[in-house]
């Protein structure tokens, strides 16, 4: 059966194991080359040789380019913007108090989304909410 762990295509003459963009060698344990991602913030990628942010028993990476937590992570961050602005547009008859309480509940939710996804967070939600909500609001004329 060519397929294997994660999705992994084998190829039984050399021993190989294809996961999206890269080969992996089970032999040796490694890869052939590095991963092409390079996001030098990311302490889970200071590893370019590693699978799925050095965690393969609760992630995954089919296409050997990103882990399926960072495709979540972007599809929630702009679901939060999106529900920010929404949100500071139906309060828009309070003016820019709209607008940022629209920001600050979108920060909030944000904070919540990377506690979740990631299992660490910077500060707490409410911090966030609130700094949020302050840094947002417009000076008085």
């Amino acid at each position: 059966m060519p397929f294997g762990y994660k999705t992994g295509i084998r190829i039984d003459n050399d021993g190989l194991v294809k996961f999206g963009q890269r080969w992996y060698l089970p032999t040796v344990g490694t890869w052939t080359q590095r991963d092409a991602l390079d996001a030098p913030l990311d302490p889970s990628n200071a590893n370019r040789y590693a699978f799925a942010g050095d965690d393969p028993i609760n992630n995954s990476d089919p296409s050997g380019r990103l882990e399926k937590a960072d495709y979540a992570a972007s599809v929630e961050g702009g679901l939060t913007v999106f529900l920010g602005s929404f949100i500071g547009a139906s309060l828009s008859p309070l003016g820019p108090l709209g607008i940022a309480a629209g920001w600050a509940l979108g920060a909030g939710i944000a904070s919540l989304t990377v506690r979740e996804t990631f299992g660490y967070q910077y500060s707490d939600p409410l911090t966030s909410t609130l700094l949020g909500g302050l840094t947002n609001v417009a000076p008085s004329p």
